[in-house]
C-alpha cells in the first residue's frame, strides 16, 4: 500500500501541474515535479491508500492502454515519486 506524502502539494503554476514540497520535504528535495494529466490522476488517487494494481486499473478505466503498459507506467511513476519522498509506502510508515 502507498499514498501521498502530505508534505507535497499539487499546484497549477503557469499552466503546468507541479508537485511542490513544503516543510521538511522542501529541505530534502528543493525542487518541483511536473505532472501531466495522467500523473495528476494517479496523484489524486493517492490521497487514499492504493496498490500498484488499483492504480493500473484506474489508468485502464480512463485511457485506452494495454494492461502491461498501464502497470509499467504506474511502476515508473511510483518509483520516481518514492525516490523523492512524495509517495509513502508501507515500509516508510
Amino acid at each position: 500500500m502507498m499514498k501521498q506524502c502530505p508534505d507535497f502539494l499539487l499546484r497549477d503554476v503557469a499552466d503546468s501541474l507541479v508537485l511542490v514540497p513544503v516543510g521538511a520535504a522542501a529541505k530534502r528535495f528543493p525542487g518541483m515535479i511536473t505532472l501531466n494529466e495522467t500523473g495528476k490522476l494517479l496523484w489524486e488517487a493517492l490521497q487514499t491508500e492504493q496498490t500498484p494494481e488499483t492504480l493500473a486499473a484506474l489508468l485502464l478505466e480512463h485511457y485506452q492502454v494495454e494492461p502491461a503498459q498501464a502497470r509499467q507506467d504506474v511502476d515508473g511513476f511510483i518509483r520516481k515519486l518514492t525516490a523523492v519522498g512524495a509517495v509513502i509506502t508501507e515500509q516508510d510508515q
